[in-house]
């Protein structure tokens, strides 16, 4: 999450204001998102308080089909959209256990009770170190 308020854009085209990145294939393996596909990538907010940034208040998201609403307009060239507002919000989950490192939570489906929104998530890419992505879920 990034929250942008009394930006400055100079010689800026309105299309060069944010890319967000597919993530990569090759993540979905033991050693980084688990065997499935990590979506964190999917599940980034910019948050334009002041409009300074996009020339209005709200957010920009990636390219998530299970978050877009109508509110959201697509964003040329930039794999995502903006949407009126800051509704948006982040939901993060943490183990707490012992083996938190050895042991993923994910994925999980976020379901809303009427059923009109639907999100699958997964972790970040964890790229602490160049040299280290994380433990292995299976290592003892």
């Amino acid at each position: 999450m990034c929250i942008r308020d009394r930006s400055k854009l100079v010689n800026v085209s309105q299309t060069a204001i944010a890319r967000f990145d597919e993530p990569k294939q090759s993540w979905a393996n033991t050693d980084d998102c688990g065997e499935w596909t990590c979506t964190g990538l999917w599940n980034t907010l910019i948050y334009d308080l002041d409009g300074s940034l996009t020339g209005q208040n709200g957010t920009l998201i990636p390219e998530n089909k299970k978050a877009i609403s109508s509110i959201c307009e697509d964003l040329q060239n930039s794999n995502g959209y903006f949407c009126k507002g800051t509704s948006y919000g982040i939901l993060m989950f943490e183990s707490l256990d012992s083996d938190r490192l050895k042991r993923l939570i994910t994925p999980i489906n976020i379901t809303a009770q009427n059923s009109l929104y639907s999100n699958d998530l997964n972790t970040y890419m964890d790229h602490t170190c160049l040299l280290y992505t994380s433990p292995s879920p299976r290592d003892s």
